[in-house]
């Protein structure tokens, strides 16, 4: 019997019932966001990826030999940004703040680099024979 609802973009294990509040997929963590759902190249919202971006992420992570490095990119993807957010928020007295748009691209830029190390991961565990899936 076919679920009702929209199928979960990333893992197509679940079904989101509508795009309202921010469900997330108990499979693989994706929040419900409408205009990714339409659009999987767009990386702003309830998602810090987009959701081209996050089927990367959770098939390396899924995949039992790549998912302790995986697991590892993705805390340090996690602590930047944090890091990133701090450092915005506490600029001292007679520090020039950064416009919003050289925020904007600082925060793209670590998205980007740390899609690029997932894809190189990626790219090692599909040319290696040893690519088994823990789903």
């Amino acid at each position: 019997m076919k679920e009702i609802g929209f199928e979960c973009p990333i893992c197509g294990k679940y079904y989101f019932r509508d795009f309202e509040g921010l469900e997330e997929c108990p499979v693989c963590n994706w929040a419900i966001n409408i205009v990714q759902y339409d659009n999987h190249d767009f990386s702003e919202g309830s998602n810090t990826l987009s959701v081209n971006e996050y089927r990367i992420e959770y098939a390396v992570l899924s995949n039992k030999s790549t998912r302790k490095e995986a697991e590892k990119l993705k805390e340090e993807f996690r602590r930047k940004r944090i890091s990133m957010h701090k450092e915005f928020r506490e600029l001292k007295s007679g520090q020039i703040a950064p416009s919003c748009e050289e925020m904007h691209q600082q925060f793209v830029d670590v998205r980007l680099l740390y899609i690029e190390k997932l894809n190189q991961l990626l790219m090692i565990s599909t040319k290696s024979k040893d690519v088994t899936y823990a789903l």
